[in-house]
């Protein structure tokens, strides 16, 4: 058991709930951060833009990336026109 294990396993009398142990403590495996980083919390990416590294079996979700990342810079230049 390491810390972050036993601060989820706190009490929640202490004044935390699942929720917020989740989104701000517990690492989550699917949030692979980039090399050399600490392991990623909810809170870290889509809180504070932490950078996510899409795991290779997920090839449509880089095509759905890269295809929104597109329609914002068509956008984006359309709005500025």
């Amino acid at each position: 058991m390491d810390a972050t294990d036993m601060q989820a396993r706190a009490p929640r009398s202490r004044g935390r709930s699942v929720v917020e142990l989740y989104n701000t403590i517990r690492p989550h495996w699917a949030l692979r951060p980039a090399p050399n980083a600490d392991p990623l919390t909810p809170h870290d990416v889509y809180a504070n833009g932490a950078e996510v590294i899409t795991p290779a079996w997920q090839h449509w979700a880089r095509a759905a990336k890269k295809k929104l990342d597109q329609m914002m810079t068509a956008d984006t230049r359309s709005q500025a026109a």
